[in-house]
């Protein structure tokens, strides 16, 4: 298998190409993010100017994106961190940022649903 996948022009990046990598895939997040946020909030204006039904495609995009991002990143990094002093910390830390990053969230959609049906 590996032979063939050889012959097909995949092989094992070097450090330059992976940095290269990661930063077209940062871009590319960056542009769906601010893409489906545009998008959702478009659709929100839309339903309260025109009264017509929400599409929740967008916002249900943008958050399993965001969802799966975080999740990943604190997965690999668990990882990579496992048994150690640092992983503590970073556990700490992430507490520290997501329970009020969920209060916030919750409270905005709180407010959003009360707007759109209100």
């Amino acid at each position: 298998m590996k032979k063939w996948l050889e012959k097909l022009g995949f092989r094992k990046m070097d450090e330059m190409e992976r940095l290269i990598a990661l930063k077209a895939q940062r871009n590319t997040l960056f542009y769906m993010v601010v893409f489906l946020l545009i998008w959702s909030l478009g659709n929100s204006l839309r339903t309260l100017r025109d009264q017509v039904p929400l599409d929740n495609t967008p916002s249900l995009l943008l958050t399993t994106a965001v969802l799966v991002l975080i999740g990943s990143q604190l997965y690999y990094q668990r990882k990579a961190l496992s048994g150690s002093e640092e992983e503590r910390e970073l556990m700490g830390g992430f507490w520290r940022v997501f329970l009020p990053a969920l209060v916030l969230a919750v409270l905005i959609l709180t407010v959003g649903t009360w707007l759109v049906l209100g």
